[in-house]
C-alpha cells in the first residue's frame, strides 16, 4: 500500500507490504537502504524503516516541503 499526505509544510509518505521482509540491521551491506538515507537526509526528512522477515516492510518518509 502507499499513502501520501501533507501535514504542517511537510510530505509524509509510507510505502508498506506483507511481502517476506528482512532484517534491517544486516541487510544495509548493498547501495539500497543507504541510498535513501542519504536522499531522506539531503532533503532534510528522516526515513524509518521496519522490517520483519515473513512479516513485511513498512518505510516512512517525513520531509519538508520547498516554496
Amino acid at each position: 500500500s502507499i499513502q501520501i499526505g501533507i501535514e504542517n509544510r511537510r510530505l509524509k509518505l509510507v510505502v508498506s507490504d506483507n511481502g517476506k521482509g528482512f532484517d534491517v540491521k544486516t541487510a544495509d551491506g548493498g547501495n539500497g537502504l543507504g541510498n535513501m538515507k542519504r536522499r531522506a537526509a539531503a532533503l532534510q526528512g528522516k526515513i524509518d524503516i521496519v522490517s520483519k522477515e515473513n512479516t513485511g516492510t513498512t518505510i516512512s518518509l517525513n520531509a519538508p516541503l520547498t516554496v
